[in-house]
C-alpha cells in the first residue's frame, strides 16, 4: 500500500468506488487533511472479485470530468480481476477523444489487464504485492 500512496502523493484527486457509483464520489486535495482522508479511503477498500472498471470509467467521464477544471491523469486501483475482457477496448474508445493519461495500480492480482490499460492510454503501471 505504500507504493500506492507514493504514486498518489501530492496530487489533487477525485475518486470513484466502482462498486457503488451512485453514492461513492470522493475528492482529495494536497492538504494534510485531504492526505489523511485519502489514506483512510485507500485502507478501507477491499480487494477481490470482478471489478466493473468500464462502468466506473464511463461514470467518471460523464459525472466527474469538468471542462473548466481539466483532469490530466486518471489512476485506476484494482486487483486486476476484470469481469469482461472487452473492457480494455471500451476504455480505449472512451478515452480516445480526450486522451487523458491513465495510470494503473495493481494490488495483489493479475497485472496483464491493468498493464494494457496503462500502455494503451499513455500511462504508467505499478504493481503492489
Amino acid at each position: 500500500m505504500n507504493h500506492t500512496r507514493e504514486a498518489l502523493q501530492d496530487r489533487s484527486i477525485k475518486a470513484v468506488d466502482s462498486n457503488d457509483l451512485a453514492n461513492n464520489r470522493y475528492s482529495f486535495g494536497n492538504t494534510r487533511s485531504f492526505q489523511s482522508k485519502r489514506s483512510r479511503f485507500l485502507s478501507q477498500k477491499k480487494v477481490g472479485g470482478p471489478t466493473p472498471l468500464y462502468q466506473a470509467m464511463k461514470y467518471s467521464y460523464e459525472e466527474i470530468l469538468d471542462p473548466y477544471n481539466p483532469v490530466d491523469t486518471i489512476y485506476v486501483i484494482s486487483d486486476g480481476e476484470i469481469g469482461n475482457l472487452d473492457e480494455r477496448a471500451k476504455i480505449y474508445m472512451l478515452n480516445s477523444k480526450l486522451r487523458i493519461r491513465i495510470n494503473t495500480i495493481c494490488i495483489q492480482g493479475r497485472s496483464d489487464f491493468l498493464n494494457g490499460i496503462a500502455t494503451d492510454n499513455i500511462g504508467s503501471f505499478y504493481l503492489v504485492n
